[in-house]
């Protein structure tokens, strides 16, 4: 079902490959916006979805999202926590977030449709503000520049798989070592759906 207003022309055009909401209780929120509004909650309401228009981004979570098998290559989350030797990659709490951005602009490139809806999970127990804000510090610069550099990339692949390998090698990453390693990463996950 469509909102009002959605174009009929438009309706149905898109298989829809990512599902997306939030959760109802406690929000997903980052650091600064929970420690202004720490009684912040959404209640549960009917469910509705809506299309995420082409061209427009979102920050997508992990803990509800549903997603079918074909865009299965869209679906690495960046690094987080730490390195197999123990030390901080440096950015922390934007695997998700990052992880939604390449999906939504491959997506966009292939006519594939993502809708945010309704909460379907209800999340009971917020994380610490506090040490949350210490871990987004570090991300919170780059992030504001990550969508720009991901909007500007020209993808001319025609798969999931193909155009993940395409975003990976073509991204103005910062200059960093978690950088190299993300794309690097990124380059042996598409790798996996393309070696058959």
């Amino acid at each position: 079902m469509y909102t009002r207003g959605f174009p009929y022309k438009i309706r149905n055009k898109h298989p829809v490959v990512i599902s997306h909401g939030l959760w109802s209780n406690k929000m997903d929120l980052d650091a600064r916006t929970q420690l202004r509004n720490p009684d912040a909650m959404i209640d549960a309401y009917p469910p509705m979805v809506s299309f995420i228009p082409k061209g427009y981004f979102f920050p997508m979570s992990s803990m509800n999202l549903a997603f079918r098998r074909e865009v299965t290559p869209l679906m690495y989350f960046p690094l987080m926590g730490y390195d197999p030797k123990g030390i901080p990659w440096g950015y922390d709490r934007f695997d998700d977030i990052w992880a939604g951005i390449f999906a939504k602009k491959i997506c966009d490139h292939l006519g594939l449709g993502v809708v945010n809806g309704s909460p379907f999970v209800e999340h009971r127990k917020a994380s610490d503000p506090n040490k949350n804000l210490e871990k987004e510090r570090a991300g919170l610069a780059v992030n504001e520049k990550l969508w720009r550099e991901v909007d500007e990339v020209a993808l001319k692949q025609n798969s999931p798989a193909q155009c993940y390998r395409e975003l990976a090698q073509k991204i103005r990453f910062p200059k960093e070592r978690y950088f190299e390693k993300l794309r690097e990463a990124m380059l042996f996950w598409a790798g996996l759906f393309l070696t058959r």
